[in-house]
């Protein structure tokens, strides 16, 4: 009995070859594929630095013809872009590789996410522990701050990011067909989710409700 899944091809190329993605999208493929539920995923970076690289090279071994693909070019946060890429793609290989299935990782290749994982992960990333974490289990990836690529942290001012949503928000309401402005909303809006579940401190606004 197989417990193969579909999968969109845009989800895959998410893994493999690190096409933007929304950070449920990413965690949903990535859950199937190491064998967890998705309450049990981390949160999205933590999530492509625990279990990313060999997710990626068993979705390869699974669909060779993914190797096919070229690496994507910057996007410059463009999603119709994006979208359009990745039906390129989709096109390139035929229509059966829309949607494909695929297998979890057998038990013996699933990597593993434990706290003191986490913690390794993050030194590697960082080069070092040379600050002092406080982790909270309680909390999304323990509280931790999580690495980007310039090794930084999610950085955020909640504040300005709530005055541009409430911003884009009005513009979409008054118009019917602004596609650009509910891309953005949409895109920020995650952000903004992203940084409140991971410990991120609340808007001033949302304070004072409190």
């Amino acid at each position: 009995m197989t417990n193969a899944k579909e999968f969109d091809l845009y989800s895959i190329l998410a893994v493999t070859h690190h096409v933007p993605a929304t950070a449920l999208q990413f965690r949903t493929i990535l859950a199937h594929i190491v064998g967890l539920e998705l309450d049990q995923m981390p949160g999205a970076r933590i999530s492509a630095l625990a279990y990313g690289p060999e997710c990626s090279r068993w979705l390869l071994e699974q669909h060779p013809r993914l190797r096919d693909i070229p690496n994507p070019p910057d996007f410059h946060g463009d999603e119709i872009a994006m979208d359009e890429w990745v039906s390129a793609q989709a096109e390139h290989l035929g229509s059966d590789c829309l949607r494909l299935p695929i297998e979890p990782l057998p038990p013996e290749r699933r990597p593993q996410a434990s706290l003191s994982d986490i913690l390794d992960i993050i030194a590697h990333v960082r080069g070092s522990l040379d600050t002092v974490m406080v982790c909270n289990p309680g909390k999304p990836d323990f509280g931790l701050v999580m690495p980007t690529p310039d090794h930084k942290g999610l950085i955020m001012d909640p504040n300005i990011t709530l005055d541009r949503l409430r911003e884009l928000a009005a513009t979409v309401v008054r118009s019917d067909d602004d596609a650009t402005a509910s891309y953005e909303l949409a895109n920020t809006f995650q952000n903004l989710d992203e940084w409140l579940m991971n410990g991120g401190f609340l808007p001033i606004d949302w304070l004072r409700q409190q």
